[in-house]
């Protein structure tokens, strides 16, 4: 799974708009622009990465199963409540 995510330059331009397109690879430079990560060095950039890299896809997983879970229970509370 690739990263997309929005910059302090962009986020005011266009909501549709990311700093890293779903097809490109986030790499400890294009990391640097975002707010706060400017100073960090390659090997914590690698870190990050990592991290982003695994945790993202969970994360989508539990989201979408979540999703689903919630419109079940709100379903389910909307039949009982009536």
């Amino acid at each position: 799974m690739e990263i997309t995510g929005k910059t302090e330059e962009n986020s005011s331009s266009s909501a549709e708009k990311s700093a890293v397109s779903p097809k490109e690879t986030l790499t400890p430079e294009k990391l640097r622009t975002f707010e706060g990560m400017s100073e960090i060095t390659d090997s914590e950039a690698e870190e990050i990465i990592d991290a982003i890299n695994i945790f993202c896809p969970l994360i989508y997983d539990f989201l979408v199963h979540s999703e689903n879970t919630t419109e079940n229970i709100k379903t389910n509370l909307i039949k009982t409540a009536a």
